[in-house]
């Protein structure tokens, strides 16, 4: 195939869609006039295609009147749709945010009370065994002490975890 034969089809295309719009213009009414000696049922067919159209007219002038009153309060209602959406979402987004921040927490401050904070030093209790463990505790920092042959047991007891 050459290069003629698509731009001739392409030409006889665009040639031939404004005769077909003219066409369909002209000949939106099927039944034309009657002249000086109709038949009654030509008559017959002209009249209701009249009322028909006359009819359709009416009908379309009611609906674009009706749509003009009703317009503005569909778009306040859609706009304040919107409006209240898009609060929504932004309530949910600060709950949600909130939440996770809440639970963050709530993990971090389970995690210390399981594995202890690092930064607070435990206390260490020193009392003789013999003591009862209702007994006042005396809390000291930890020291080394000499080991001797006879002496009195130290004991070191993490009472804060």
């Amino acid at each position: 195939m050459n290069i003629k034969t698509p731009i001739i089809l392409t030409t006889a295309l665009m040639l031939s869609v404004p005769a077909f719009a003219q066409t369909t213009t002209q000949s939106a009414k099927p039944v034309k006039p009657y002249g000086e000696n109709p038949n009654l049922l030509h008559v017959f067919a002209y009249k209701a295609q009249e009322g028909v159209v006359n009819t359709a007219e009416k009908v379309g002038e009611a609906t674009e009147k009706g749509i003009a009153k009703i317009k503005p309060g569909v778009d306040r209602a859609w706009n304040n749709t919107k409006t209240t959406a898009s609060d929504t979402i932004q309530k949910v987004d600060q709950g949600a945010t909130q939440a996770a921040q809440q639970t963050g927490q709530k993990i971090q401050q389970t995690k210390e009370v399981w594995r202890g904070n690092s930064q607070q030093a435990a206390p260490i209790v020193q009392q003789p065994l013999s003591e009862s463990s209702a007994a006042p505790q005396q809390t000291t920092t930890p020291q080394m002490q000499p080991q001797s042959g006879s002496g009195s047991a130290t004991s070191y007891a993490v009472t804060d975890l």
